[in-house]
């Protein structure tokens, strides 16, 4: 045991030894690294870790390939970089990341040696790098949405090089100095919020999180840093850690607020129906009511465009509905969570001494503080909507039927991804959920409400949702009352 103690011990030294002495300087500085990252990595660490000897114009030195780090910061390919100097932006393409190696020297700081086909060439010194993804996924960066467009989809390496030029536009004659650009890269910016929007004024700003937060702008700035932004308050409070995008004049309607008017209509003493449907947009509604898909929601109140949440999928769409709360209170903030952190809607009507039931497809999505009744396709149909529908009628024509019955619809969400928000085949489903509403209000003796978790919008290979876009968050919202009332 000793001998093999002293084996290792000895390779470590060696290991060591092999590396160069500035690897285990203590003062060695760090390289800025900013942009389209999904971590966020020390350069010094991963060059003296990760590095390799590699021949340049004829001497051995010793670098980290400029792959190496993309391939660290775990951004989705391909992407490139950008080499940030006192003086100039060099532009590193896909292809040419291995070619590019990071070299430290005491005296000379940070440099970037680039080897290829033999050519030679010494970038330097360096004030920092930028990771821009060549192709941005959906989720990426910062997204600008209004309740009825998409308006801006920037990268945060995007947002960091335009940074870079306009302060540098401003000073055109000026150079800002290698330390001032690494601060720059290392501490950050402050965005301003006008030029993000283009001029276009706003009465009521939305800043949302990647935990669900929907915080109201109320003064303050968005901080740009690392891989992401950060909006603080003006005395300098982080309140929102990291900012996924901005809504402009959303809709006063929210989803959580089915808790609460179920909640006051319970509190005086009314029954509540309350029917969530699945992957249903605002856009599709007033498509569905113009192309007379959906004669019966025709007839009731029209809708109010309510604002769902982030991240908007069932698990938060649902969690928020039940509990009137955001995700970054109630917990669930997207697929992974199914535990609610906040009371239920069927808590509070436990309370009132009043009863519940919540009928769901074939899997319970969000664990609620009820058992939920499950249903199966007994009957071959390709759904379980039918039988959930049909469920819910055999609770209203009992005699000690529940005060409080939620049902949740799940085919114009299976019918979206499949096929598209718009497609004749989800316009069918949504249609074929119109029956069943109108099967429902009609037979319910109290109040209704029907609201929905997300919407929809159409992909390449059919639809999806999940993002900050107007056609996911922004979903019809419902009051009226039963047709045995």
């Amino acid at each position: 045991m000793k001998a093999r103690f002293l084996d290792m011990y000895l390779l470590a030294v060696l290991i060591l030894l092999s590396l160069p002495a500035v690897a285990a300087a203590e003062e060695m500085p760090e390289l800025p690294l900013a942009g389209d990252m999904a971590e966020t990595v020390s350069v010094s660490a991963l060059w003296r870790t990760g590095g390799s000897e590699f021949e340049h114009a004829g001497q051995v030195e010793y670098g980290l390939s400029m792959a190496a780090i993309v391939e660290a910061v775990q951004i989705a390919e391909p992407s490139s970089a950008v080499l940030v100097t006192q003086h100039a932006f060099i532009n590193v393409p896909p292809e040419d990341l291995g070619a590019w190696q990071a070299v430290y020297a005491p005296t000379d700081g940070w440099w970037w040696a680039y080897r290829s086909d033999g050519s030679h060439r010494v970038v330097g010194p360096l004030a920092g790098v930028v990771i821009v993804a060549e192709q941005k996924g959906p989720a990426d960066g910062l997204r600008i949405i209004t309740p009825t467009e998409n308006m801006a989809a920037m990268g945060i390496g995007e947002l960091y090089i335009e940074q870079l030029r306009a302060s540098r536009r401003r000073c055109p004659t000026a150079q800002p100095g290698l330390q001032a650009a690494a601060d720059f890269l290392a501490d950050g910016t402050t965005l301003d919020i006008s030029d993000l929007l283009a001029g276009q004024n706003f009465q009521e700003l939305i800043l949302v999180g990647a935990r669900g937060e929907m915080e109201a702008y109320s003064g303050g700035d968005l901080w740009l840093r690392g891989h992401g932004v950060a909006y603080r308050t003006e005395d300098g409070h982080v309140v929102v850690d990291e900012v996924r995008g901005l809504i402009v004049d959303p809709p006063k309607q929210r989803i959580t607020d089915a808790y609460r008017d179920a909640k006051a209509l319970l509190d005086e003493g009314n029954a509540v129906l309350l029917v969530i449907l699945d992957g249903f947009g605002y856009h599709q509604y007033r498509y569905a009511l113009e192309h007379g898909m959906a004669p019966f929601m025709a007839q009731l109140p029209p809708a109010a465009q309510a604002m769902a949440v982030y991240q908007p999928v069932t698990n938060a769409g649902l969690a928020a509905i039940l509990t009137g709360v955001t995700p970054d209170e109630n917990g669930v903030f997207s697929r992974r969570q199914r535990m609610l952190e906040a009371p239920d809607i069927f808590e509070a009507a436990h309370r009132l001494g009043m009863d519940s039931a919540y009928l769901v497809g074939d899997r319970q999505i969000v664990a609620t503080s009820i058992a939920q009744k499950l249903h199966l396709d007994t009957d071959g149909s390709g759904t379980t909507d039918d039988n959930i529908v049909q469920s819910a009628l055999q609770y209203m024509g009992s005699q000690a039927g529940p005060d409080l019955l939620a049902v949740h619809l799940k085919d114009i969400d299976r019918a979206g991804h499949n096929y598209g928000e718009f497609d004749g085949r989800t316009m069918q489903a949504v249609a074929e959920a119109d029956q069943y509403l109108a099967a429902l209000v009609e037979a319910w003796h109290g109040e209704v409400i029907i609201t929905v978790d997300h919407g929809m919008h159409t992909t390449e290979t059919g639809g999806d949702h999940g993002y900050l876009r107007f056609e996911d968050m922004f979903v019809p919202y419902i009051v009226t009352e039963g047709g045995r009332r």
